[in-house]
């Protein structure tokens, strides 16, 4: 047995979005307007946040789906997708994917294709690590200190 789904359709100025949910839209939409006020996040830097961020935005049912799995349920969203993916105005970059061998083959063919711009970030990351570990004092937790009299505070004692 399975949920019941529904695949809708967020609409703001010329631009449209599809997306499915097994949440009631209330829920969704909730979850959509809190990553857009926060797109600044790589987590939620997609560009539909980007887009939506600061904008009055609508959300409504294009269709519902009642005792479906969220494979086939993720089966009609990329199918309403893959209906309008070509209109200029769509926000979607692509239709979900259901199959985890498809998806790592895509994940495969996106990191190929990114790899150079990959590396130098990590070689930049590495880089200013290195140095803001060079700019700090290295200090001795277990150097013994001494009071005004001469005694020693802290360290191991005699």
């Amino acid at each position: 047995m399975g949920d019941n789904g529904i695949i809708y359709r967020i609409s703001c100025e010329d631009k449209f979005y599809i997306g499915s949910t097994v949440s009631n839209l209330k829920t969704r939409a909730t979850t959509h307007r809190f990553r857009a006020n926060h797109s600044e996040q790589p987590a939620y830097a997609s560009r539909l946040y980007k887009f939506l961020k600061g904008k009055a935005w609508k959300i409504e049912t294009v269709s519902e789906h009642k005792n479906v799995g969220r494979k086939e349920l993720l089966g009609h969203e990329a199918a309403a997708i893959l209906a309008v993916i070509a209109d200029p105005n769509c926000l979607n970059d692509r239709a979900p994917c259901r199959d985890k061998a498809k998806a790592k083959a895509a994940q495969k063919r996106w990191y190929e294709a990114n790899r150079e711009t990959i590396l130098q970030k990590n070689r930049e990351r590495r880089q200013q690590r290195r140095t803001a570990a060079v700019s700090q004092p290295i200090t001795n937790v277990f150097e013994e200190q001494q009071d005004g009299n001469g005694n020693r505070e802290g360290g191991a004692s005699d």
